[in-house]
């Protein structure tokens, strides 16, 4: 009887080691556990991107074929509206144009000079006719011969600089062939590229405040044009706005980014308790 309550306590003793034993083993796990788990980040909050541009931009093109007599124009020069950037060389439209109207005066005389005889029962009705038909040919010749007499300048489209010069004087061109590309002077406009989450909080009009990385300047703006399509791909959708006020130190292809500027908050009108 004694060896049996001794046996007893002994399996009892072993029991108790064994469960005492397991019991940090689980503890551990638990927190190893709890600490392997990475912890959920915030979204990043959505940045909103800025590009300056050009107002107007334009590539000037050859509209003839033709030898470049010379070119004015310099990178970075100002120019203005109707100013010519380039010249051709244009002895041969010059001489058309003395023939074209050389043609007309013929023209008109002889049709003069039917009309008397016709006056005189000396010419038909038909006589009449052709050399109207001539004077009218003549007409448009020389209309052809002066318009391409316009073409051996290019003026400026707009007041602006000039960025790029392709033609060099001496040149032979082909009809199209780029020659000059030139942006339009005044404050730039801005491009801006928003995450489509934020697609609601923006109208024409929203307030912005636009930061530019190559100035370190703030400025003010307004969104002026909302695109009509979200790209699918990329999720984002494109703005245009306009900066408020002079902005002499921005350049086109500038970029930053834009905030919406927070609203000052309404006072509060919950009444104070009396003393």
């Amino acid at each position: 009887m004694k060896r049996f309550k001794f046996l007893c306590v002994i399996a009892c003793i072993l029991m108790a080691g064994s469960m005492l034993a397991g019991v940090p083993q689980a503890w551990g796990q638990t927190a190893a556990s709890s600490t392997s788990q990475e912890p959920r980040l915030a979204a990043p909050e959505d940045r909103i991107l800025v590009q300056t541009w050009a107002e107007s931009e334009a590539v000037i093109s050859s509209p003839i074929v033709g030898l470049i007599q010379y070119i004015p124009s310099r990178l970075g020069q100002r120019f203005e509206k109707g100013e010519p950037l380039l010249r051709f060389e244009c002895t041969e439209n010059e001489a058309r144009a003395q023939i074209a109207q050389a043609e007309l005066s013929g023209a008109q005389e002889n049709l003069e000079a039917k009309i008397r005889l016709k006056s005189l029962e000396a010419a038909s009705d038909l006589e009449v006719t052709l050399a109207a038909a001539q004077v009218a040919k003549a007409e448009g010749q020389h209309k052809l011969s002066q318009y391409q007499l316009t073409q051996c300048a290019l003026p400026a489209p707009f007041s602006g600089f000039v960025v790029r010069i392709m033609g060099k004087p001496f040149q032979t061109t082909t009809v199209g062939q780029p020659l000059l590309e030139v942006i339009s002077a005044g404050v730039p406009k801005l491009r801006v590229s928003a995450s489509s989450r934020l697609f609601r909080r923006f109208a024409v009009g929203t307030a912005l405040r636009v930061r530019i990385d190559e100035t370190g300047q703030t400025y003010s703006a307004q969104v002026s044009l909302i695109n009509a399509r979200i790209d699918p791909v990329n999720q984002t959708f494109e703005m245009e706005a306009r900066i408020d006020g002079a902005a002499p130190d921005l350049l086109p292809g500038m970029s930053g980014t834009a905030v919406i500027p927070a609203l000052p908050r309404a006072p509060s009108t919950l009444a104070r308790p009396r003393q």
